[in-house]
């Protein structure tokens, strides 16, 4: 997440697409967590929470963000997508309510995930292991977009290099 790309740590391109659309955002960390409190000071609307767990896997932190949100619509994305545009976070808060909402680029679905309270209340209290299984247990609506950022995280080592080309594109039309 701290690793730079043109400058800055990838997770703060993540950050930027969401902070027009989104009131609040969370992020939620582990190992190496103290790298990551600059960025509550940096962002006004950010809080940066630590996730004592965070050895049991991503969907404890996912749900450990969960405890500490509230409100009726809520997105959950890795910080390892800084490709998404700040536009898919619209298109996906304008959409019409549902429970589950993914975005979807020429036929695929990725990230950001957008869920409504009432998931949020069953992602908690429900016996599943990850979010992917909620996701596919619960059904989902899917809206498209004209991003393929939505797709592309940081995996491996040369995921990079897509993610900054990618990257180009999106601090140019955005000015990020």
């Amino acid at each position: 997440m701290t690793h730079p790309i043109m400058g800055k740590a990838v997770i703060e391109y993540t950050i930027q697409s969401m902070v027009e659309t989104c009131s609040r955002i969370t992020v939620v960390s582990g190992f190496y967590a103290e790298k990551l409190n600059y960025l509550s000071k940096k962002y006004s609307k950010l809080q940066v929470i630590y996730n004592e767990q965070y050895e049991r896997g991503m969907f404890s932190s996912v749900q450990k963000g969960l405890e500490q949100t509230n409100g009726g619509k809520l997105f959950i994305i890795p910080g390892d997508y800084p490709a998404v545009r700040p536009e898919t976070f619209q298109i996906m808060i304008n959409h019409p309510d549902v429970n589950i909402l993914l975005p979807r680029y020429k036929g695929k679905t990725g990230h950001p995930v957008l869920i409504s309270n009432s998931a949020k209340i069953q992602l908690l209290v429900g016996s599943f292991k990850t979010l992917y299984e909620y996701i596919t247990e619960c059904g989902y609506e899917s809206v498209d977009t004209n991003d393929a950022g939505i797709l592309m995280d940081i995996d491996y080592p040369d995921d990079y290099d897509e993610i900054e080309r990618q990257l180009v594109h999106k601090i140019k039309d955005y000015n990020l």
